[in-house]
């Protein structure tokens, strides 16, 4: 079938075969896409009962229309060949997945939460699938497919409305009696050849999930009568015995759906999906049993009692209850090559927009309506950051271009409303009064929504005068008036947290300890401590909060850059979104400057900042726990010898880097730039002033006398600083301006310093003298990043935007001379993120550490009903 055309179809690789057909690759031309061809071959057409399953999986797709389920583009015949054409999904199966053993809890809930929505998509729908199994399940980054509808039942009494494309009566595909599936996954009644409904296929996802989570099949057998015989007669091994971390509210979910009759099953996969979103969302800990009020017809006696009962038989009688309404939740992808930086979702519950940052380091606007297919950029906000709503969801405001702006949606183009150099978030009330952030080390500020001059609002108790403290991110409670704020303490970290003020007073008072900032609720506030989103009891009257914490979310992200920001939004309606915690592997190789492959070492694993010793013989790296999320410096021995772990601890430590002589190590830790030496010792710390715990990119100068780094000034951004070890010890600047810079090296003569800067409006390559007599230069003509000297100090190299790594041969000294730059090779990977680079010192190779692609990519999550989690607590 190679090269071969089935219609617009040509066929350009094979994917795999089985029963039911085979898969190919295939070009739709008309289109231009890619698709999956799954075909019926010509020699087993006349076969009756497998045309019959060929149609059936193709009405049964068709009629479904699920993210979780493979899309069917069309069905068709030539010659003589009938043929499905289906979306081409890219990743691997399930079953492939597990021969490298059990998922991570977090993993298997998301799949399995996933997998039983779509199975309640189809039962919704008449069709009871009757061959789920890991095979039919492919993971991909956007989340799980269920594949291969071609043993699909259909209910005869499914309601169809004109035009779809399903039978409107039961196709019989074998006799009463015959055994369909896969014998390792069937219920008991589809062994024993009974009828089969949507609860054979709940049977059957219980065995997946099983073996999701403890890498071992829930039935085995030495031969098919020994299997079979498992499936009928015994219950599988407690889960806790082969994984002893199962959470004994997962194992009640799956004991559920593995009951032998199936009127003791979860009699609906929605009530399995609920069961198990309520789990991945908590964090799958053990449930907390609820206690029981003794009703007060129980403490008043029996004439109190009939009274009740006969009011309830009236109420029975006139009054219907509305059902509980379910907690639900999915996943919202993020574009690609894209990094979530704040998001906010519409107080009408129907639209985030959110910032993202691309590989080039350029932000962006996104709107994501939920009821829509896709998220897509917003025009005219570039470069915009921490976006939020007005109250009656039509208008967003942002900051952008050291501007507070807002824009109608969709559509609109940006007005500003007011001066913010450097903007910390805001909130919207009902009275068009915005109330925000103006820059990073600031008090609140008012202005109307219309534009106008900002008032003061709150006032900075900072007897220093040197932005110690800073308030931000502020959100309004229910009333209009009242609200709340983020307040930081650059030197007592113990009066960091949530703020409470008004707009008439302005007096502040401490709410809450958190990391973030909280959003109000009526009766509840709503914040991140640790890393988990908790909700409070919230007296509004007295403005403080009431028993104990309870957690909604585990892992979710609060920024690392930007102090006092969550990456969560909450609506009065019930909805929830944030984002998890995300960690990318990757693995180091040596490449030749034309990007070829020369060695691949060291394991897979979280890795960050690797820097090689001046004699290229050692690595040092960060190298981050994904079970706690807590980042070590560790130095590898390149010749073979053994790693060290140079830090440890409950802290993390960042930025490494040598000093000259290799000797020595610099890193920073919290508040501390700390000096160390290699082989262990006293831990020396050089800064620990104000902004340290923002502090990037530490290095030397050639001499050892001189560390230089990125400084956060809440006044002009990033900045170049310098740190003298001889002398007094105090930091100045060494390249200050309104933008930002960032990412500088001292050339290996000590004459020259390269730089990133965004003053052109976009991140450029610049050189300055360290004698600022000498000029000041731009190399890059289209954007670039991430600049290295060679060690010889005669090359000079940088990433553009298109991912693609340059080379500048340059002479330095007393004057600048430079050539054009000339591309080596791409540095971008299939998984949209940019791999960290490092030239070697002898510049015929260079060392890098390349993105692993993952079977699951950052999301955005977003729970329906949330408020569903503080029932009974």
């Amino acid at each position: 079938m190679i090269g071969k055309t089935l219609g617009p179809f040509r066929i350009t690789e094979k994917l795999g075969e089985g029963g039911m057909g085979e898969v190919y690759k295939a070009r739709d031309t008309r289109l231009d896409r890619t698709v999956a061809i799954k075909v019926l071959p010509a020699a087993v057409a006349n076969d009756a009962d497998l045309r019959s399953r060929f149609e059936r999986e193709a009405r049964s797709i068709s009629a479904l229309n699920h993210p979780n389920i493979c899309t069917l583009y069309e069905y068709d015949s030539s010659e003589g060949n009938d043929f499905l054409v289906l979306e081409y999904i890219e990743g691997e199966t399930l079953a492939s997945r597990l021969d490298r053993g059990a998922l991570k809890l977090d993993e298997a809930l998301r799949i399995a939460v996933q997998i039983a929505d779509a199975l309640d998509a189809a039962h919704r729908r008449g069709i009871t699938h009757r061959d789920l199994k890991p095979g039919n399940i492919m993971l991909t980054k956007a989340g799980a497919k269920l594949l291969d509808f071609g043993l699909a039942k259909f209910r005869a009494e499914v309601s169809l409305s004109k035009g779809e494309f399903l039978p409107a009566r039961t196709l019989t595909v074998t006799t009463q009696g015959t055994i369909l599936g896969t014998l390792q996954y069937m219920a008991p009644e589809q062994l024993e050849g009974k009828d089969v409904d949507a609860r054979s296929d709940i049977f059957a996802l219980g065995l997946v999930i099983y073996e999701m989570v403890t890498g071992r099949k829930a039935f085995e057998g030495k031969s098919q009568a020994s299997l079979i015989a498992a499936i009928l007669e015994r219950d599988p091994a407690p889960m806790t015995e082969r994984q002893p971390l199962t959470p004994p509210s997962l194992e009640r979910v799956v004991r559920a759906c593995l009951a032998k009759d199936p009127d003791d099953r979860w009699q609906s996969a929605a009530d399995v999906r609920r069961e198990l979103a309520w789990l991945h969302e908590a964090g799958a800990a053990p449930t907390i049993p609820s206690v029981r009020r003794v009703p007060k017809w129980e403490r008043v006696g029996w004439g109190g009692a009939v009274l009740l009962l006969l009011a309830a038989l009236i109420a029975s009688v006139f009054l219907r209850k509305s059902p509980e309404l379910p907690q639900v939740s999915f996943d919202i992808p993020l574009p690609s090559q894209t990094t979530l930086t704040s998001l906010s979702i519409s107080p009408d519950g129907r639209q985030i927009v959110f910032a993202a940052t691309g590989v080039d380091g350029r932000s962006q606007l996104w709107l994501r309506p939920l009821d829509a297919d896709m998220s897509v950029p917003i025009p005219g906000t570039e470069g915009a950051s921490f976006p939020f709503w007005s109250p009656n969801s039509r208008f967003i405001a942002f900051f952008a271009q050291k501007k507070l702006k807002k824009m109608e949606l969709p559509g609109g183009v940006p007005l500003v409303i007011c001066d913010a150099a450097n903007g910390r978030g805001g909130a919207w009330n009902p009275n068009d009064v915005i109330l925000f952030a103006p820059e990073g080390r600031t008090a609140l500020y008012r202005v109307p929504a219309s534009g106008g001059v900002p008032a003061k609002v709150t006032t900075l108790d900072d007897a220093t005068g040197k932005y110690e403290l800073s308030h931000r991110f502020p959100q309004f409670l229910p009333d209009g008036d009242n609200f709340l704020f983020y307040m930081g303490d650059n030197l007592d970290v113990s009066k960091s947290g949530v703020y409470t003020a008004s707009l008439k007073s302005g007096i502040q008072r401490p709410v809450i300890d958190a990391d973030t900032e909280a959003y109000g609720l009526p009766g509840l506030i709503i914040t991140i401590r640790e890393g988990t989103l908790i909700a409070r009891r919230f007296d509004e009257s007295h403005l403080d909060v009431r028993g104990d914490s309870i957690p909604l979310a585990r892992n979710v992200i609060n920024s690392e850059i930007v102090q006092g920001r969550g990456l969560f939004s909450v609506t009065q309606n019930g909805i929830l979104v944030y984002q998890n915690t995300f960690y990318r592997k990757s693995q180091f190789s040596w490449v030749d400057r034309s990007g070829k492959v020369l060695e691949l070492f060291g394991s897979p694993g979280v890795y960050w900042v690797p820097v090689l010793s001046p004699d290229g013989n050692q690595l040092a790296l960060e190298v981050t726990n994904t079970d706690n999320g807590i980042t070590d410096i560790w130095i590898w021995n390149l010749s073979g010898g053994a790693s060290t772990r140079v830090t440890t601890g409950p802290d993390s430590y960042v930025y490494p880097a040598w000093s000259p002589s290799g000797e020595t190590l610099i890193f920073r830790s919290g508040r501390n730039l700390y000096q160390q030496s290699v082989t262990g010792g006293e831990r020396k710390s050089l800064y620990s002033g104000i902004g340290a715990d923002f502090l990037k990119n530490p290095n030397f100068s050639p001499d050892g006398r001189t560390i230089i780094f990125d400084y956060w000034d809440p006044k002009s951004n990033y900045d170049i600083y310098a740190l003298p070890l001889i002398g007094d010890g105090k930091i100045f600047p060494l390249v200050k301006e309104q933008e930002y810079q960032n990412n500088a090296k001292i050339s290996p003569d000590g004459q020259w310093l390269v730089y990133v800067s965004n003053e052109s409006g976009r991140s450029e390559i610049y050189v300055q003298g360290m004698d600022r007599q000498k000029g000041k230069y731009q190399i890059s003509v289209a954007g670039g990043s991430s600049p290295h000297w060679s060690s010889n100090g005669k090359e000079l190299y940088f990433i553009n935007p298109e991912g693609m790594l340059m080379a500048i041969s340059v002479q330095t000294g007393q004057t600048w001379k430079s050539a054009p730059p000339v591309p080596l090779f791409k540095l971008r990977q299939e998984t949209g993120v940019l791999s960290d680079y490092i030239p070697a010192p002898d510049g015929r190779r260079f060392l890098l550490a390349i993105p692993l692609p993952e079977t699951s990519t950052p999301t955005i999550k977003v729970i329906l009903n949330w408020p569903a989690r503080l029932k009974n607590k």
